[in-house]
């Protein structure tokens, strides 16, 4: 689960559309050895932080990757933070003059405790990553819109921050906040834990849980509609990592009956015929909560198209999860609803 939050957005200029290069070809040891040597530095002179993580580096590319490393292995998410953000933000929802007025409040807040504590929400990992970069002359924006993590499906919320850098003349995307680590659903605990899928992403993978305000920032030609990225199904980084693309059903929410033959596929551009078996966890609403009621391992099939495939039935009534995993990667979620 991530906790994300609500903010404004204003752009200088549009970007140009990029493709994606194969940056995981790169060797980063050397860029991640300085940001782990100056781990825990001070953020109070934050210009000072720029030139000594950059000033072995004549590449963009692995000055970057040394500033996005530091950024996301020492600043943990703040829940607090997140909770009152997102309180007054209901409570003000119909009340723009004291909405403003405690926004203004609550952004030194949150500056402040990103230097004292180096904690924060994504819109101050954007920022700072945004602000680290122009000091070592690097073009950074901190791009607003909606962030998909998590059920229910077809809702969302203006509620998530992230970047776009130009590197070698060309914009690519990250997101600090979700390559730093995660939240624990239960025990609501940061942990940090490097996620290599939101690091200059293909821009095409990267818009499957993402959507910016501003449609130019997917740096796609081809963009989907809101309506399109809500209903669709909960996509993780699994999907990412994995390389899927198409799948169906193309809607997240399904109505069946309790006999009916379901059938999930998807496609990949990992090496054909790698991908062998799935791991499906289903789980059944029991009051306020979803409980796993089946969880079992079910073998890939490939259809015509060059689909991999899997079908099954749920046997039972009720308002289901179905979650799918791939080598223990939360690759695709879907509702269904059996009467």
């Amino acid at each position: 689960m991530r906790v994300l939050w609500v903010l404004l957005l204003t752009f200088c200029g549009l970007p140009s559309y990029s493709q994606f290069t194969e940056f995981d070809s790169l060797d980063f040891t050397m860029p991640d050895s300085i940001a782990a040597w100056y781990r825990g530095h001070s953020l109070k002179d934050r210009e000072k932080l720029a030139q000594l993580l950059t000033k072995d580096f004549p590449s963009d590319v692995d000055k970057f990757r040394c500033i996005f490393k530091w950024v996301t292995d020492n600043i943990s998410y703040d829940l607090d933070l997140f909770h009152e953000n997102n309180q007054k933000n209901k409570e003000f929802r119909f009340k723009r003059n004291k909405l403003t007025s405690w926004r203004k409040q609550f952004d030194k807040k949150l500056m402040k405790r990103l230097v004292q504590k180096k904690s924060s929400i994504c819109s101050g990992y954007a920022m700072l990553l945004k602000e680290l970069c122009q000091y070592a002359g690097i073009s950074c924006e901190t791009i607003f819109g909606y962030g998909r993590t998590n059920f229910p499906i077809g809702r969302g919320s203006f509620s998530h921050a992230w970047n776009a850098v130009r590197l070698n003349d060309r914009w690519y995307l990250c997101d600090p906040t979700w390559a730093s680590g995660y939240v624990d659903e239960e025990e609501l605990h940061f942990t940090w834990s490097f996620n290599k899928n939101y690091f200059l992403t293909d821009p095409q993978l990267f818009s499957v849980d993402h959507f910016p305000s501003d449609p130019n920032w997917f740096l796609t030609f081809d963009k989907p509609t809101i309506r399109n990225f809500l209903d669709a199904p909960i996509k993780k980084s699994g999907f990412i990592q994995h390389k899927l693309n198409h799948y169906r059903p193309e809607i997240g929410r399904m109505n069946v009956t309790p006999d009916s033959l379901m059938r999930f596929s998807f496609t990949s551009n990992l090496p054909a015929k790698s991908m062998k078996s799935v791991h499906v966890d289903i789980r059944k609403k029991s009051k306020r909560s979803f409980k796993s009621v089946d969880s079992k391992i079910i073998d890939l099939f490939i259809d015509k198209e060059g689909y991999y495939y899997f079908s099954f039935n749920l046997c039972d009534k009720g308002e289901f999860r179905v979650l799918i995993f791939y080598e223990r990667k939360f690759i695709l979620g879907y509702e269904v609803f059996s009467k």
